[in-house]
C-alpha cells in the first residue's frame, strides 16, 4: 500500500539528480575543455635572458648602457622586457640559475625601456610605455626585414645557429637564429628569420644583444596579448611626446619610465660597485637613427 506513495516522491527525487548531476557534469567537462584550450592555445613555451650593450654616447665608447631583459614566448606571441618585469610577469621573484650580477638597476636610456609584444599571426607589433605612470600603446606592423641569408654557422647555446644580415633603422646587422627553435622573433623588435634569434649585433657593435640563458617555463597560463587597459596613441604622438621630454627632461624627473636625452645615471650591476667617476652621458647614439 505505501509502494505507490514512494514513487510519487522518490521519482521527482531521482529527477531532480539527475538533473543536477547532468549540470555538473556540463560545467566540468567545459571547464576541463577550456583549460586544456587555453593550455594548447597560450602555453609558455620559451623562456630567454639576453644582455643588452648599447654605446648611447659616441664620445664615451667605454661607458655603455647594459641591461638584461627576458623575452618570453609562446606560438602566438612575444613579450620582451627588462629582466626583471620579466621575472615579475612570470610569477617569479628571481630566476633560479640566472646569471649573477645580471639584474641592473639605476640605469636609463630613451628607447629600450619599453615592453614589445609581436602577435605572429596578426602580424601587429605593440610598444607599452609609461610616462607620469600612465600606460600608452602603439600599435603597428611587424617590422619586416630583408633578411639574406649566409651560409656561416656557429653553436651558441648547444643550438646550431645560421647567420643572416639586415639593414634596419640605420643600422647595418648581423644575426645568428636558429631554426631548432622555430620562433620568428627574437630580442627587441628582431624577428622574421625562420626560428629564434639568440644573437644580433650591428657590424660596429654599437647595439649588441647577447644570448644569456634559457629558463623552464612553468606550467601556469601568462598572458603575452598586449595590455587592452592602456591608452591608445599613433606612433607619431609618441614621437612628438618623446621629443617634448628630450627638450625638457627635467619636467618629470623621478617620475618612474621618464625617457631622457640626457643620461645621467651610469648603470650599476647588482653586487658591483659603481666606477669612481661617474659622468653624464648624452644620449647621441640612438638604437634607431
Amino acid at each position: 500500500p505505501y509502494m505507490p506513495l514512494r514513487m510519487v516522491y522518490l521519482t521527482p527525487l531521482i529527477e531532480f539528480n539527475y538533473h543536477n548531476m547532468k549540470q555538473i557534469i556540463i560545467i566540468f567537462l567545459f571547464f576541463i575543455g577550456s583549460k586544456l584550450f587555453a593550455q594548447e592555445e597560450n602555453p609558455l613555451s620559451l623562456i630567454v635572458e639576453y644582455r643588452m650593450t648599447h654605446r648611447i654616447d659616441s664620445t664615451q665608447p667605454d661607458n655603455p648602457y647594459i641591461e638584461n631583459f627576458l623575452l618570453l614566448v609562446n606560438k602566438n606571441y612575444s613579450w620582451y622586457d627588462r629582466f626583471a618585469l620579466g621575472t615579475k610577469k612570470v610569477g617569479m621573484t628571481h630566476i633560479e640559475g640566472a646569471t649573477p650580477g645580471g639584474v641592473p638597476y639605476n640605469s636609463f636610456t630613451e628607447y629600450n625601456k619599453n615592453t614589445i609584444v609581436k602577435n605572429f599571426k596578426g602580424r601587429k607589433m605593440f610598444t607599452e610605455l609609461f610616462i607620469s605612470q600612465v600606460s600608452y600603446s602603439i600599435e603597428e606592423n611587424v617590422p619586416v626585414l630583408s633578411w639574406i641569408l649566409q651560409s656561416d654557422t656557429k653553436t651558441i647555446a648547444d643550438f646550431p645557429c645560421q647567420k643572416a644580415l639586415a639593414s634596419f633603422k640605420g643600422r647595418n646587422y648581423i644575426a645568428w637564429f636558429t631554426n631548432k627553435l622555430p620562433y620568428p622573433t627574437g630580442p627587441w623588435k628582431f624577428g622574421g628569420l625562420p626560428g629564434l634569434i639568440l644573437e644580433v649585433y650591428d657590424e660596429k657593435k654599437e647595439v649588441q644583444f647577447n644570448f644569456v640563458s634559457f629558463y623552464t617555463p612553468t606550467p601556469d597560463l601568462i598572458s603575452l596579448t598586449e595590455n587592452k587597459k592602456s591608452v591608445k596613441i599613433s606612433p607619431e604622438r609618441y614621437k612628438k611626446m618623446q621629443v617634448a621630454l628630450n627638450e625638457n627632461p627635467g619636467a618629470m624627473s623621478g617620475i618612474t619610465g621618464v625617457r631622457s636625452g640626457n643620461i645621467v645615471a651610469v648603470n650599476t650591476l647588482v653586487g658591483v660597485a659603481p666606477p669612481p667617476q661617474i659622468k653624464p652621458r648624452k644620449a647621441n647614439n640612438p638604437i634607431e637613427k
